[in-house]
């Protein structure tokens, strides 16, 4: 119960008494494992059937700890449950049904706690309405649903293999084309720089194989570029794209993942309305929080069991850069302290009214809870990326990728670029980084 009046934003209640085998949904959440940027992650599904916990309704929406008690919605946008538990399986996500809300309504209005709530306590149901969803089979092979679009992008899309210390490795990798570059005998492959050794580097498409090698890596996006020496066809004209942050405003949109073989397409939706960093995962701590305002970063407030503390920052001072580099957003200071391992002395410069100051602050690392290793969302098929945090930006999906599977091109519903897959983060999230970035890579790296 909300105890401070107001006008809320709801969402209505739906009926699951009626849901069909195959009927569409979409989940809502905030997971445990992704940084949380205020905007729940959205995922997509579809109703299933289900012989294990009876009275739960089982959909294909993904879930793990942190998204309990988010809500499912109908393509209606009306709630037909309501996230409780998941098993091994990325298709065994479980709901309390909304209709069991709806029979135990007027207990739940009531201050008191159940063990076993007796049958009597559940009131009749109203006449259920028709349901007007339509179930869908072809969502059970969702990539079946787009012939056209991935038989133009998917010959794009290669495998890389290599060898590493551990052993050979393999991967995605995205074929791109120069514009402008008249004849050549050469061709450029951008990958996953971490899972792409320096040694016996091969790409391969169906049954073609070319040995590559590495000419230039990114260890902060993660991105290394391959130079094959071959003529290799129907490549990503990235260079010539333009690209901004608006085409990642539509969470919902369907995103599709090429393999480099026809049954390791992904189709996906994007899950975030933003694109955001990932820090790395030293969970370095300041203690300070900032609000943007007049075009200037000033400190709002200052955690008083925080390493800020003791450094006699007050309300309202402005923070101009930390360690030498300036810091003018919120983004910016998070990043930066994100970036620095915990037990570092820091030097923070901020100036308060029309005096400046420097001061030395050591940074914590913020205690966070952690999922448990043995916990089934720490168990799903193909598991995650070694390499999946400590990006600057990144744009979210829910594609159900093996971390062998980053490096590879991302794509709209269209056909249209929309970046790098980078990482398997979770078992609700895949990352990948935003197209605007890759072309600043591949344009540092060939020194255009």
């Amino acid at each position: 119960k909300i105890m401070q009046p107001g006008e809320y934003p709801y969402a209505e209640i739906g009926w699951s008494g009626n849901l069909q085998l195959f009927q569409p949904c979409f989940s809502m959440g905030y997971p445990q494992n992704m940084k949380q940027s205020g905007h729940a992650l959205v995922r997509f599904g579809y109703i299933t059937e289900s012989n294990v916990n009876e009275g739960f309704l089982c959909n294909t929406a993904l879930m793990e700890p942190g998204d309990s008690g988010g809500p499912l919605f109908d393509l209606n946008g009306k709630v037909i449950g309501i996230h409780s538990r998941i098993f091994q399986s990325l298709d065994a996500n479980y709901e309390v049904p909304m209709d069991t809300f709806r029979q135990y309504w007027d207990r739940l209005l009531k201050p008191q706690t159940y063990i076993v709530p007796d049958s009597g306590d559940a009131k009749k149901l109203e006449a259920m309405p028709p349901n007007s969803s339509k179930p869908i089979p072809a969502l059970e092979n969702i990539h079946e649903n787009f012939p056209v679009v991935f038989s133009k992008i998917a010959p794009s899309s290669f495998n890389i293999a290599s060898r590493m210390k551990d052993g050979e490795s393999t991967a995605l990798g995205a074929l791109i084309i120069l514009p402008n570059a008249g004849p050549s005998n050469k061709s450029y492959i951008i990958s996953k720089s971490s899972i792409v050794g320096n040694d016996s580097i091969f790409v391969s498409l169906k049954e073609e194989s070319f040995p590559a090698a590495a000419i230039a890596r990114d260890s902060l996006k993660d991105l290394v570029l391959l130079e094959v020496a071959a003529k290799l066809k129907n490549g990503i004209d990235i260079l010539s794209g333009s690209y901004s942050n608006e085409m990642y405003k539509d969470a919902g949109t369907f995103l599709l993942s090429p393999g480099a073989n026809y049954g390791s397409h992904r189709v996906s939706v994007l899950s975030s309305p933003t694109v955001d960093f990932i820090p790395s995962g030293w969970k370095s701590y300041l203690g300070v929080s900032a609000i943007e305002k007049e075009n200037a970063l000033l400190i709002n407030s200052i955690d008083p069991y925080g390493p800020a503390a003791s450094a006699k920052l007050k309300a309202g001072d402005r923070i101009e850069s930390i360690d030498g580099v300036k810091v003018t957003t919120c983004t910016d200071l998070e990043w930066q302290v994100s970036t620095i391992r915990p037990s570092t002395t820091i030097r923070l410069k901020g100036k308060r009214k029309w005096f400046g100051y420097t001061k030395k602050i050591t940074l914590k690392q913020k205690e966070f809870s952690q999922p448990l290793a043995q916990h089934m969302a720490e168990q799903f098929e193909g598991g995650k990326s070694v390499r999946k945090d400590g990006f600057k930006k990144v744009f979210i999906h829910d594609a159900r990728l093996y971390p062998s599977e980053c490096g590879g091109p991302v794509f709209d519903g269209e056909g249209n670029f929309m970046g790098i897959n980078i990482a398997r983060v979770s078992r609700v999230s895949a990352i990948a980084i935003p197209a605007e970035e890759v072309k600043v890579f591949l344009k540092e790296a060939l020194k255009l």
